[in-house]
């Protein structure tokens, strides 16, 4: 895990607790997002780092943002993703 001590936009010190997460898919590990007082900006701290990431998508259920299947399932998961970013650039763009 690597802990943050700077804000990741910003880079300024100062940090709020924000809210805390479970992962239900798969680890049911607990993380902590917290906000920066600077800008706002909220972020996983302490977050994976590069060696540790890759065990939240070991798992047969897990749909990859590129997955390139044909079946039903996959299908729909891109339809929910278009529609997704969707409203995130539309929130982004405000």
């Amino acid at each position: 895990m690597e802990a943050l001590s700077f804000c990741p936009v910003c880079g300024e010190p100062g940090f709020t607790d924000f809210l805390k997460s479970k992962d239900f898919f798969l680890t049911q590990e607990e993380f902590q997002i917290l906000e920066c007082i600077h800008c706002g900006f909220k972020f996983l701290n302490p977050r994976p780092d590069r060696t540790g990431i890759g065990r939240f998508y070991e798992s047969v259920e897990y749909i990859s943002h590129d997955t390139r299947g044909k079946n039903i399932l996959n299908s729909l998961y891109k339809i929910v993703r278009k529609f997704s970013v969707r409203r995130k650039f539309k929130l982004l763009k405000k």
